[in-house]
């Protein structure tokens, strides 16, 4: 999504802050963000946080869309990590396979069309 905004006013591409973004995972080192992460309260805010960041179309400026899109992303990939580690067996099953079959029915439609 960030490559639908002007960039160019910027002299950046989108990549410097989705790079930044895609080391996020590496704060879970620390056990106790991580269990803050997977407990009810955290996912919780995750989520929410993902679904507010829609709101960047909204955005006045082009960099507070790019920095707002880029939070909303990091929260995804927080939540990736919340979930696919889990501690129950159950919520790592569901996760990750919701994820490889919504990943295949993503690449079979692109062959319907």
């Amino acid at each position: 999504m960030v490559w639908f905004y002007p960039l160019n006013e910027l002299e950046i591409s989108g990549y410097e802050a989705l790079a930044v973004v895609w080391f996020i995972p590496i704060i879970c080192t620390s056990q106790t963000i991580f269990e803050a992460i997977q407990s009810r309260t955290g996912m919780f805010v995750l989520r929410a946080v993902c679904v507010a960041t829609i709101g960047s179309f909204q955005a006045p400026t082009t960099l507070s869309r790019l920095l707002i899109l880029s939070v909303g992303n990091g929260a995804a990939i927080l939540l990736l990590c919340a979930t696919w580690w889990h501690k129950t067996s159950h919520q790592r099953l569901v996760s990750f396979w919701g994820f490889i079959i919504g990943f295949m029915a993503l690449l079979e439609s692109q062959y319907l069309v």
